[in-house]
């Protein structure tokens, strides 16, 4: 390769970096850039069983989320309990950053271990903002087997 080639494509080169270097600086600026690079999501909430989730329940010191579907939901659900199924979680957040601050604490569930909904939810929900979120791991099985108060209908 001659010298003005080399030249030509030094030049092209550092045209190239200049125009990525001030692409970045100005998406970084502007309120709303596009993310450039994605934080790997939030693992699940930590694990509570059937003993902690009673404790929290009775002393009415959590928000239950239940995530399983609406239908599911209204046949029985745990009293107090709100209702995001996890296909349609994004559509909830509004009213959810409305009613529950972002230090209160979170029990998710669905239905049982096999059920992955109240884990996604739970990251989903720490991906957002809240920090104490945690999972009923047996979930409502669970609770209507040990004979607990249920609630049923829609969503307060």
């Amino acid at each position: 390769m001659n010298s003005r080639a080399r030249s030509t494509l030094g030049g092209a080169a550092g045209i190239a970096l200049v125009s990525v270097i001030l692409a970045l600086a100005v998406n970084a600026a502007v309120p709303g850039g596009i993310p450039v690079f994605t934080p790997p999501p939030s693992p699940p909430g930590e694990p509570l069983d059937f003993v902690q989730v009673w404790e929290a329940f009775d002393r009415k010191d959590a928000v239950f989320i239940d995530a399983r579907p609406a239908d599911e939901y209204e046949y029985g659900h745990i009293p107090r309990a709100i209702n995001v199924p996890w296909l349609d979680r994004d559509r909830h957040l509004p009213e959810l950053r409305r009613r529950i601050p972002p230090e209160r604490k979170i029990i998710v569930y669905c239905d049982g271990e096999e059920c992955q909904a109240s884990n996604k939810l739970s990251a989903w929900l720490k991906d957002r903002g809240w920090k104490r979120v945690y999972v009923f791991t047996d979930g409502y099985p669970s609770w209507l087997a040990a004979g607990m108060e249920i609630a049923k209908g829609e969503a307060p």
